[in-house]
């Protein structure tokens, strides 16, 4: 039979623990102060005549509230904790470390991964020991429940309050002084407001109000300076007819305040204070104000909608218009520092977007399929090699240390202040494995999403596009998996026709079939003609009348949408020619993968030679302008619109017209017979 042996556990001598105490009061009144100071001295005499714990820091948050994330004394305590500084944390209660029962054992959780302590003093609770967790979720529940209850008590003595007209004014609006509890017109900001009711129902808009309060250098009430919004708020206020509304917004426990729209009560009170404004002067500048409100009338349902982004300023674009709709940022036309960027037509917008898509739809097995290997690759070369070595160095120090105590080489105290750093470097190194891992997984998911978008060959946005930047002539679109093409934003083209003249636009694409010179228009008793400028032209002594143009040009625009196959190309839309560049770059990356020293270097190396793979192909430039004629022939434009957008000339002959597209197809309208 086996011999079983024994054997007992070393006796290990005490060590020193580092405490830290977190003290917390609610606000900052002399009371609280007091209680503030009472558990700094509490804590402080605590740990007095221990061998065993030493008081590291006090953490103290004065003035903060429980239910709130924002404690900075309690953040920098969590960092003492992740370097290692602290082996236990001392306080008074739960409801002093949290009155939030999910955040508060999410904490506590964390804090027990990194082998630290918390003792409660109230409730006699240690996280030391394991059967107190329920009791920590029990006591944390309660003090959520005491914190929402005295929450609704709260709200209950500010409705009464606001019931019986005896709230008061938390925040004076301009315009106005408290004194004693009430409101009192400041006689010199009362005239700055009846001066923009004034200037309003004047006609002068918002914008330009605060142009001219800036200009002659008025301090502004809320910001460096006037602006719009200011004025629009001032304009809205009912405290200048002396009344006072109540309960705005809404707010629940521990969210975001919103606005009261009938979700709850909301309390007026007219005649309150002293009024600025007559009642009749603020009815007539909210009707003044409503009327000149532009309400959407169509919802903006653009892939680029929320995307766009200034390169210049950092703010976002907004679209403007809806026949020849532009996007320009929202800080054009700020008072203070308006934004130098350009617009940005949609047309040019969208024409930008079909070349990218064409080139991801043409290309995604090259490009976007080796992506995905050589993430894949990377991910897992890196997982194999990255830390490894300096984590079997970190487990063999610690046996090393374990040995020379046991020689009795070095202290015990001294193992676990070396093993403590040890500790500390080995869950930073294995987070740090583990946030990468995860980097990882997500890039490569969302470029397989990428790849499955654009597979499909339909219409793709919004779902693999991420940012558009856009800085004077470039633009930066930013896809699914950090890939960035930049494309310059060619010149817009304004060519601007009456829509309810057709002629004008023939006249402005109409050329002489014979010579290609342009064709003269005149008047000949009353009847308008046209003929070649060219007098040693075949065609020079033949006249049409606008009759007979637009009646041919018409019939092609007919054949056109009745038949689009007549202007579509049979050519390559992109080709890939790959540079002598690209292709030692691609030798270049295939080493530093086998290597596999640097996984973030790794990742944007093969991002980057995406990019540079995909400025190598290139784009016929007649597929975007058969995409224009398609998207216009969709649209059924009038004849204007068609001919301006997408016919290059209009050649005329004695009996026929020849149409030629901006493409370079051409389509002939019937001959005529009855020409002379």
């Amino acid at each position: 039979m086996a011999e079983i042996t024994t054997i007992q556990p070393i006796e290990k001598p005490h060590r020193t623990i580092r405490c830290g105490a977190y003290c917390r009061v609610s606000t900052g009144s002399a009371e609280q102060l007091h209680s503030y100071a009472a558990q700094r001295v509490w804590f402080s005499n605590l740990l007095n005549g221990s061998q065993t714990e030493v008081l590291v820091d006090i953490y103290a948050d004065v003035g903060i509230s429980g239910t709130t994330a924002k404690r900075p004394e309690f953040m920098r305590m969590l960092d003492d904790c992740r370097r290692g500084r602290i082996d236990r944390i001392l306080t008074k209660s739960i409801s002093r470390f949290a009155r939030n029962t999910r955040d508060c054992l999410a904490i506590l959780r964390e804090l027990r991964e990194m082998d630290v302590t918390v003792f409660f003093e109230k409730e006699n609770i240690d996280t030391a020991r394991s059967a107190d967790e329920m009791m920590i979720a029990i006591m944390g529940g309660l003090a959520q429940e005491e914190s929402q209850s005295i929450s609704r008590n709260i709200r209950w003595s500010l409705h009464r309050k606001m019931a019986a007209g005896t709230l008061g004014v938390a925040r004076v609006p301009y315009g106005y002084d408290k004194v004693n509890g009430r409101l009192v017109i400041n006689d010199e900001q009362a005239a700055v407001v009846r001066r923009i009711f004034s200037l309003y129902l004047g006609g002068m808009g918002a914008r330009r109000i605060a142009a001219l309060f800036n200009s002659e250098g008025l301090p502004a009430p809320e910001s460096a300076a006037w602006n719009n919004i200011t004025i629009y708020k001032m304009l809205s206020q009912e405290m200048y007819l002396g009344d006072i509304r109540w309960q705005k917004t809404v707010s629940v426990f521990m969210g975001k305040s919103r606005p009261n729209k009938g979700q709850a009560d909301s309390f007026y009170v007219s005649g309150s204070h002293d009024p600025i404004i007559d009642r009749d002067t603020f009815e007539s500048a909210q009707t003044l104000r409503l009327k000149n409100a532009c309400p959407a009338e169509k919802t903006n349902d653009s892939p680029f909608r929320k995307k766009i982004v200034c390169g210049v300023c950092g703010r976002s674009y907004y679209l403007v218009g809806a026949a020849n709709a532009y996007w320009q940022c929202t800080g054009r036309f700020n008072l203070v520092k308006p934004c130098t960027n350009e617009i940005l037509h949609d047309e040019t917008l969208f024409g930008l977007w079909r070349v990218i898509s064409s080139k991801l739809t043409n290309h995604a097995d090259d490009i976007l399929l080796s992506l995905i290997g050589q993430l894949e690759m990377i991910a897992e070369k890196v997982s194999e090699n990255a830390e490894s070595g300096r984590l079997d160095e970190i487990l063999q120090q610690k046996l090393t240390l374990r040995k020379m105590c046991a020689e009795g080489l070095i202290s015990y105290g001294e193992v676990i202040a070396s093993e403590t750093e040890l500790n500390a470097e080995y869950a930073m190194l294995t987070e740090k494995r583990r946030k990468r891992a995860e980097h990882n997984a997500l890039l490569i998911n969302e470029v397989r999403m990428l790849y499955k978008a654009v597979s499909i060959h339909n219409d793709f946005g919004a779902e693999i596009l991420k940012a558009v930047r856009i800085a004077h002539d470039t633009a930066d679109f930013e896809l699914l998996g950090g890939i960035h093409i930049t494309m310059s934003i060619p010149v817009h083209e304004k060519r601007a026709v009456t829509a309810h003249e057709p002629i004008r636009a023939i006249r402005s694409l109409a050329l002489c079939g014979g010579c290609g010179g342009r064709l003269s228009r005149r008047k000949i008793e009353g009847v308008y003609q046209w003929k070649c400028s060219n007098r040693y032209c075949s065609y020079w002594r033949i006249k049409h009348t606008n009759e007979e143009i637009l009646t041919r040009v018409k019939g092609v625009f007919t054949r056109v949408f009745s038949d689009p196959c007549l202007i579509s190309l049979k050519c390559q839309a992109t080709e890939f020619r790959p540079t002598a560049s690209v292709i030692k770059m691609q030798e270049r990356l295939e080493k530093l993968i086998d290597s596999a020293d640097n996984a973030e270097m790794l990742v944007k190396a093969a991002v980057h030679f995406v990019e540079e793979k995909l400025r190598c192909i290139e784009y016929n430039v007649k597929t975007e302008q058969t995409a224009q004629i398609e998207d216009v022939i969709n649209k059924r434009a009038k004849l204007p619109e068609f001919l301006i957008k997408t016919v290059k000339h209009i050649y005329v002959t004695p009996d026929r017209v020849r149409v030629k597209f901006i493409n370079g197809k051409t389509v002939k309208s019937e001959r005529s017979i009855d020409h002379e």
